[in-house]
């Protein structure tokens, strides 16, 4: 019991830095005006529509009441980035503990080579949940487009993004 409630706290106390962390390569953070660009320029169709541009949050909970299959499958896309994002974290300080290792420690070898799998992974890590959290995004806006009506919901003008979204 006592190592599940430690195991616990420890993901609350991780979240933050995972968060840090994935702002630190910001040349692979695709952002929410990234998937709607893609989306558009897939569904050219689509570029008037006033729910291209609402927020993503809305638009899932739309495909929440309309379907909650389709819902499921863009919600296991997010755990799987948020998944990918805080495993970079672990990796980031194996990667340490690797480097120590081999600055310090008798097999450098070893280390070494444990040094750069680590690194990969971490780069892999981080680019692989950056990428599915783009297509939880892309998923949202090709299932919003076939929601009936939708777009009534949203008005007649797209809204006016002024800022990033904060979660970007």
């Amino acid at each position: 019991m006592g190592v599940a409630v430690a195991s616990y706290l420890l993901g609350h106390l991780a979240y933050p830095l995972s968060a840090l962390l994935d702002k630190v390569a910001p040349r692979w953070n695709w952002t929410v005006e990234n998937a709607r660009l893609e989306f558009v320029a897939r569904v050219p169709e689509a570029r008037d529509r006033p729910f291209v541009r609402t927020d993503p949050s809305l638009l899932l909970a739309a495909v929440e009441l309309h379907h909650k299959e389709a819902a499921g499958e863009i919600t296991r896309l997010q755990g799987l980035a948020l998944m990918l994002r805080n495993s970079a974290l672990a990796l980031l300080f194996a990667l340490v503990v690797s480097v120590i290792e081999l600055v310090v420690g008798p097999d450098r070898v070893l280390a070494g080579g444990c040094a750069a799998l680590l690194l990969v992974g971490l780069t892999a890590a981080i680019r692989q949940g950056r990428r599915v959290r783009h297509w939880d995004r892309l998923k949202t806006l090709e299932i919003c487009f076939w929601i009936p009506d939708i777009d009534d919901r949203f008005g007649s003008q797209p809204p006016v993004i002024t800022g990033p979204h904060p979660r970007s």
